[in-house]
Order: structure tokens, then C-alpha cells, then sequence
């Protein structure tokens, strides 16, 4: 199984209303970011139930399991490369 990440805002210290509301845009991208990358991981627990339940070599539940891990490892991707642009507001951490 892939390592689980979540995005994770760096606490600012401003007063200035632009930057407050410009954080919490960010905080809800965040979020966003975060929830798409756990349901693709629910997304492959419940397939692999299903290939268990079913007891045979099912191709199809493979090749979506496949696709499915290929979406994570593009959305962590994705993660990553925010946190090098912008590595004074956002921290990517590993979760269980």
C-alpha cells in the first residue's frame, strides 16, 4: 500500500484581511486535496475486500485497483510539488 500524505498549513501571523482570506482559500484547497486523496484510498480498501469476497482472480477489480493507485500516486505528486512551491506555508506529513 502507498504512503498516505495530507497537506498541512503552516500557521501566519497577519491582521491583513487579503492575507486572512487568501489563507483560507488555501486551507479549504487543503482540504480538498486531503479528502480526494483519502477516498482514493478507501476507494482501493473496498475493492480489495471485494477481491477477497469474491474468491477468484478477478482482472477487473485488479486493473481498477491499478487505476486507482495511479490516481494516488499522481494526486501525492501533485502534494509535493505545492509544498516545494510554497514550503513557507504548507507541509506535507505522513499519516497512518
Amino acid at each position: 500500500m502507498r504512503q498516505k500524505y495530507e497537506l498541512k498549513l503552516k500557521p501566519i501571523n497577519s491582521t491583513n484581511p487579503d492575507n486572512l482570506r487568501i489563507y483560507e482559500l488555501l486551507q479549504k484547497s487543503c482540504e480538498g486535496l486531503n479528502s480526494y486523496l483519502a477516498d482514493f484510498f478507501e476507494t482501493v480498501a473496498i475493492l480489495e475486500e471485494k477481491k477477497i469476497k469474491s474468491g477468484s482472480d478477478n482482472s477487473e477489480i485488479d486493473e481498477s485497483i491499478e487505476f486507482v493507485l495511479t490516481k494516488i500516486d499522481e494526486v501525492t505528486s501533485s502534494m509535493k510539488c505545492i509544498v516545494n512551491d510554497m514550503p513557507s506555508l504548507i507541509e506535507l506529513i505522513e499519516i497512518q
